[in-house]
């Protein structure tokens, strides 16, 4: 495959990994609430450098790395959602691909 049509298609040399995260609310904390929490994460994210797709309580934040270890995003994520009290507890995943990985997984 050409690399215009890798570039554009983000594969080979071109793919973004990210790392799934899965958050469970207190269950007293309201849904206006969760999704105020939710975008407040988005625009955060962003500012460090990260992109978020998110949608009823998963994520998967884009980084720069594919090791957990090396990503800033994922440090960054870790940090901000221990530091919210209405989140119970949240789990991160192992890379993967950004771009063509279902949210549902």
């Amino acid at each position: 495959m050409k690399r215009r049509l890798r570039k554009k298609y983000r594969i080979g040399e071109f793919r973004e990994f990210g790392f799934p995260l899965a958050i469970t609310f207190k269950a007293n904390v309201s849904q206006e609430a969760r999704e105020e929490i939710l975008m407040r994460f988005g625009r955060e994210a962003m500012l460090s450098g990260g992109i978020l797709r998110s949608t009823d309580g998963k994520a998967l934040l884009r980084s720069s790395s594919s090791s957990a270890e090396e990503s800033e995003e994922l440090k960054f994520a870790r940090e901000w959602l221990a530091r919210i009290q209405e989140i119970e507890t949240f789990e991160t995943g192992s890379a993967v691909d950004f771009w063509h990985t279902p949210l549902s997984q």
